[in-house]
């Protein structure tokens, strides 16, 4: 029998549907039989992925094809679109993902072998796949790109809702209650409730997919199951499927509580951000009413017009101190004759000196009260 990894249905005609249920560039058919079959299609299409990946080449290459291709392509995710399936899907128009599927993604890994400079060339290439792959998801979802990278790092799992908040789909479709097995041997944080999904499996066309033989025993899950037991989650009595079910709803929560966290980081860091630009702004609205004071306090002549430099960048050092400065800065006192000040309104005796006006410069540079004092002295002498 000849095996394939995607199946084309009703092609030519304009409900076309195309389904890739297996591990992407298996047995011996490529990305170019996907691209011939797909050339054979016309109008729109739906794409049904249920992937664990595969070639990482051949999904490039899947991708563009379908980006290129004239008809609108609606892609809805079966089971998981993992892996370089999780690239091919963001060639779709619009995407749908059932409410209980899954999207992985991570970094590509290939099989290397040899001396270190053929390490180090597979070194450089993975590298550049990732970059490529980084490019697409920063293009297509709301992720920043420290993010998907952190995301890929950790091989992260993203269920329905997450999908969807992140942007990698455009809406949550109806759970799916059997889809085709994908083995996730390979997957190292594989959730246990997709595990769980692929049981009593049916592959597209009603073929019931072939089964995994159960596990004698699972001693990885006996562990686990110890744990839950100690710390009272579970009853020593509980099963397996028990036990797994406690444990994927403590994931789930830690989950929904690593977002709530994010959130409330990226709410502190905004409330900070607002902080500190309600604190510059108050620091300009008192610079510039310091400033105001300064001007006043030179109209007052209290303060020398050179010396407003001084004292406005005293007050972007210590504002308290300044304003205190400020205050120690006196109007001239008028001078007197005997106890009393002079009256400015007989501002010129006889002689036509000048005895009232103290801000004015005379000729020789010298102030009024040099007038006022001669004029003292005149009086006096007659």
């Amino acid at each position: 029998m000849n095996k394939n990894w995607f199946k084309v249905v009703n092609k030519a005609k304009s409900n076309s549907k195309v389904f890739i249920y297996d591990e992407i560039g298996m047995f011996g058919v490529t990305a170019k039989d996907f691209v011939d079959a797909l050339s054979e299609i016309e109008g729109d299409w739906d794409l049904h992925i249920n992937s664990g990946g595969g070639s990482v080449f051949d999904g490039f290459a899947i991708h563009n094809a379908i980006k290129s291709h004239p008809g609108k392509v609606t892609a809805y995710i079966d089971g998981m679109a993992a892996s370089i399936a999780s690239h091919i899907i963001l060639a779709a128009d619009t995407v749908q993902i059932a409410e209980n599927g899954w999207i992985m993604i991570h970094n590509p890994a290939v099989v290397s072998a040899g001396g270190s400079d053929e390490l180090r060339r597979s070194a450089d290439l993975l590298d550049g796949l990732k970059t490529t792959l980084v490019d697409a998801y920063e293009s297509a979802t709301n992720i920043t790109r420290e993010e998907i990278v952190k995301l890929m790092d950790a091989e992260t799992w993203l269920n329905a809702q997450d999908a969807l908040e992140h942007g990698f789909v455009d809406t949550i479709g109806d759970p799916i209650k059997a889809v085709a097995s994908v083995s996730l041997d390979k997957f190292k944080n594989a959730p246990v409730s997709l595990k769980q999904t692929f049981q009593n499996a049916v592959a597209p066309g009603g073929a019931k997919a072939t089964q995994q033989k159960p596990k004698t025993k699972d001693k990885n899950m006996s562990i686990i199951k110890d744990k839950l037991v100690a710390l009272n989650v579970v009853g020593s009595t509980a099963s397996d499927e028990d036990a797994a079910s406690k444990l994927n709803e403590f994931v789930d929560y830690a989950n929904k509580n690593e977002k709530d966290l994010l959130k409330a980081s990226s709410d502190l860091e905004s409330a900070n951000e607002r902080i500190e630009a309600l604190e510059a702004q108050n620091k300009a609205t008192a610079l510039e009413g310091f400033t105001a004071q300064v001007d006043a306090a030179i109209e007052a002549k209290r303060v020398q017009a050179e010396q407003k430099d001084a004292l406005v960048n005293s007050f972007k050092a210590s504002p308290e101190a300044a304003a205190e400065l400020l205050k120690t800065f006196k109007a001239p006192v008028a001078p007197t004759n005997g106890s009393a000040p002079i009256d400015a309104a007989n501002s010129n005796d006889d002689l036509g000196n000048d005895k009232g006006k103290l801000s004015e410069k005379n000729s020789d540079g010298t102030t009024n009260f040099t007038n006022v004092l001669e004029n003292q002295r005149i009086e006096s002498a007659s």
